[in-house]
């Protein structure tokens, strides 16, 4: 037991996630982009999963007990985590535990031989975003792995176009102040009125121009 089996493929190429339909030649690239890891102490388990996930994500780390995960979650940053719970020295869900303290968002799957609902009821209570029992269907455990990819994948175009918009506000800020020491230290009348952002830019010359302090003016116009 605790090997993959083979499912028979869906039609059209399509794999069903528990979300929608998503098509599987376009959604199984994301997994190309991600690093998983995986921990199993059983080397024919390893194997077989190891060549099973490798058809669709180059960038595999083997662990071979919990410890040895949490080790290897520190030093390379995995996107994914996949683990049995049984292992020697340290189980599954000590490390799922312990990485949760650590990360609260890397996605992590749990396989395990056993459908106890004490092993389920920690599962939830650390966080865990996939629990599936062995031996393992293949569409279930790709359909797993599919909806976490999409959720980092949802995350990270979050994340950039948050970077890009603060970036963008940076550089308006720049240009803002910049524009407004070349006004002030202008020795004419100068003004701007940026519309777009309803600001009003003007030097203290341009003020006793038109009869005023440029305090007094400030007051009445604000910049």
């Amino acid at each position: 037991w605790g090997l993959i089996q083979q499912s028979p493929p869906r039609s059209r190429g399509t794999i069903r996630t528990g979300i929608n339909m998503i098509d599987a030649a376009e959604h199984l690239n994301y997994l190309q982009d991600f690093k998983i890891l995986y921990v199993e102490d059983d080397e024919d388990i390893i194997y077989q999963t190891h060549r099973y996930l490798s058809r669709y994500c180059p960038n595999i780390l083997i662990a071979h007990n919990g410890q040895e995960g949490l080790d290897m979650f520190r030093r390379e940053t995995p996107d994914i985590i996949v683990s049995d719970i049984r292992m020697p020295i340290m189980d599954g869900l000590t490390m799922a535990k312990e990485i949760r303290q650590e990360n609260v968002s890397v996605p992590i799957i749990m396989l395990t031989a056993y459908d106890q609902s004490d092993y389920l009821m920690q599962s939830i209570n650390i966080g865990i975003d996939g629990y599936i029992t062995k031996p393992v269907d293949g569409v279930s455990f790709l359909s797993t792995l599919l909806r976490c990819t999409y959720r980092l994948k949802i995350e990270r175009e979050l994340q950039q176009a948050l970077e890009k918009t603060k970036k963008r506000e940076t550089e308006i800020k720049k240009q803002r102040e910049e524009l407004a020491f070349i006004i002030e230290g202008s020795q004419i009348g100068t003004w701007n009125w940026d519309i777009a952002n309803d600001d009003f830019f003007f030097n203290d010359q341009w003020a006793l121009m038109l009869g005023y302090q440029p305090e007094e003016l400030r007051v009445h116009i604000p910049t």
